[in-house]
């Protein structure tokens, strides 16, 4: 095993490749749930600790609270955004999982971690940076979506969510017992059916600024954050997703997998890019066990 700190790699390898960049890619998963299922208390505590805690900075958890099947304050709070959702979906029955739109459904317990392994190694022709500034009156949201490659004609949209990272009652909101809910879906600040987005040319950006009222009377300001992701209208996957909890860098690898012999010496890049307003040092490992017949310089 061989340490490296520099980005571009270069292998002496029996091996070619392509060079594509793609962006990371995070995995979306929109969480359908109600504080007075039963079937929700027993589903939504495993989940917590087997997928959303256990993929903190890989994955992007939205829950929204439906009407049914009995009372929920936080469906109360916005029924409409989440009625809209739930017809988008077609969603007839809780919990229910959707993971980037329409790339897998069901339910929680149906989600396992090489699931989410393999929708994040996919990698996505866009990259989304979403920053947000402003007080606990006013936040203001600024999106940059990066094209990294081509993306297909289609009809995408844009959108941007309002989440609360976690509510707590006591005594339960509702009658499954259920006292704690993540990533509460509060409101949209560009309407829950989004923007229309046309991606900009391979290696160019557009920008997006949106602005939105805190509710300090029913939210704490502490926990909202921003969330945003670009889907295709046709399809309902989600091309990619990035919330103002994601880091503000990202390492973009260059190529592809290798795919057949060339004999050949190949230079491997990257590319890392700091989206925050302050300069960083940054250290890159390459820390993977290779064969005993390759070498790395």
């Amino acid at each position: 095993m061989k340490r490296l700190i520099i980005p571009a790699l270069i292998l002496s390898v029996l091996f070619s490749y392509e060079c594509v960049a793609q962006a990371r890619k995070y995995v979306l998963i929109e969480h359908f749930t109600n504080a007075s299922c039963a079937p929700c208390a027993l589903n939504n505590p495993i989940f917590d600790s087997t997928i959303t805690k256990k993929n903190i900075g890989n994955i992007i958890h939205v829950s929204y609270h439906t009407v049914w099947p009995g009372v929920d304050p936080m469906n109360a709070y916005n029924q409409q955004d989440v009625a809209d959702r739930v017809l988008y979906y077609s969603i007839t029955g809780v919990p229910h999982i959707q993971i980037n739109g329409s790339k897998w459904d069901g339910m929680p317990a149906g989600v396992t971690q090489e699931l989410i392994d393999a929708e994040a190694s996919e990698g996505s022709p866009l990259r989304i940076y979403i920053s947000e500034t402003g007080d606990n009156v006013t936040r203001n949201v600024k999106i940059v979506i990066y094209t990294l490659m081509e993306v297909p004609q289609s009809i995408y949209r844009l959108r941007g969510l309002v989440v609360e990272k976690e509510i707590n009652y006591y005594p339960p909101p509702g009658s499954n017992g259920e006292t704690y809910f993540p990533d509460v879906y509060r409101k949209s600040f560009t309407t829950i059916n989004g923007t229309l987005f046309t991606p900009a040319e391979v290696g160019d950006s557009i920008v997006f600024e949106y602005s939105y009222n805190i509710d300090a009377q029913t939210w704490k300001p502490e926990n909202i954050y921003s969330v945003a992701f670009v889907q295709d209208e046709t399809t309902k996957e989600v091309i990619n997703a990035s919330s103002t909890l994601c880091s503000r860098w990202g390492l973009t690898n260059l190529n592809q997998l290798f795919q057949k012999g060339s004999n050949t010496d190949n230079v491997f890049n990257s590319k890392l890019e700091n989206f925050d307003d302050v300069a960083k040092d940054f250290q890159i490992s390459f820390s993977s066990e290779i064969p005993s017949d390759w070498s790395v310089e």
